[in-house]
């Protein structure tokens, strides 16, 4: 196991460091960029749809956790979908103008998401305690 451990930190250290970023080509430091950044969202959205979906099983719950899980699943394979043309060379005007609204895309979704939905969540989930104390209160 130990053994194991010293590989994963030595390509920590290695390959996923400000030094590694900083000795690429500038076009491999996009590709990393890219592939992080997917990365990330689609580990988040794994994240929501098998670990969450199990803690909240109430009703309330499923609308926004399938707009937490779809989201960030489709941005990620955007992402890696541009990853793979960065790695291939294909970086032209047409393609940057493609990640620029993936980008826009992804911080308008951060947007939407602290402005819009999180006020609805907590709406719906005011009624929802609302719903379980009045149904609490009919058993008795």
């Amino acid at each position: 196991m130990k053994n194991y451990w010293n590989h994963f930190v030595k390509f920590l250290t290695t390959y996923i460091s400000v030094k590694h970023l900083f000795a690429v080509p500038r076009d491999m430091v996009f590709l990393y960029v890219l592939l992080a950044v997917s990365g990330v969202l689609f580990i988040f959205g794994l994240a929501v749809k098998f670990i969450l979906s199990r803690k909240f099983k109430d009703k309330v719950y499923k609308k926004y956790l399938q707009f937490f899980f779809k989201w960030p699943m489709v941005l990620s394979v955007f992402g890696f979908f541009f990853a793979f043309f960065a790695y291939e060379g294909a970086v032209y005007l047409g393609y940057r103008i493609w990640i620029y609204c993936w980008i826009i895309a992804i911080i308008s979704w951060i947007i939407y998401s602290i402005v819009k939905v999180r006020p609805n969540i907590a709406k719906d989930l005011e009624s929802h305690k609302k719903k379980k104390e009045k149904e609490k209160w009919m058993r008795k």
